[in-house]
């Protein structure tokens, strides 16, 4: 019998690791099958997007084969690299998130201070005393 509606293989897992007795939360395995899964449709996805890009330029699939096999291969195999940036777990994805990362921290400006002053500053030292080796940590700051 046919569903009167999709369900998303994500929102499926996350309702069969919650069932009742526990059987797929407890199973060392599922987690792994449905994150591959899931990997598995997004990366077809992002293939038949391509294939229907390279459609448009009139590309067939022995004219595919050929480009591979030939001088232009590193070529075309950049291109399809950079359309699958989004797929979790790739190298281009986490090298994206780098990019992100390293692109952020060089726009943080450094002329910022941010200097607060509370009671608690009052009483650092008693709560040091009641740690191990105090004694030892208070000669040696006044050496």
């Amino acid at each position: 019998m046919l569903r009167s509606r999709t369900v998303p293989l994500a929102a499926y897992a996350k309702h069969m690791l919650k069932y009742q007795d526990g059987q797929f939360g407890h199973h060392p395995l599922f987690r792994y099958y449905v994150f591959n899964r899931i990997i598995r449709e997004q990366a077809l996805s992002a293939t038949r997007f391509l294939y229907s890009q390279s459609n448009k330029n009139g590309l067939s699939l022995d004219k595919l084969s050929n480009l591979i096999n030939g001088n232009r291969g590193s070529q075309l195999l950049n291109k399809i690299v950079q359309y699958v940036w989004n797929l979790k777990g790739t190298r281009p994805y986490w090298r994206q998130k780098r990019n992100k990362l390293t692109a952020y921290t060089k726009n943080i400006k450094s002329g910022s201070l941010f200097f607060t002053l509370s009671a608690t500053d009052l009483h650092w030292h008693n709560l040091h005393s009641y740690m191990p080796l105090f004694n030892e940590y208070k000669a040696a700051n006044k050496a």
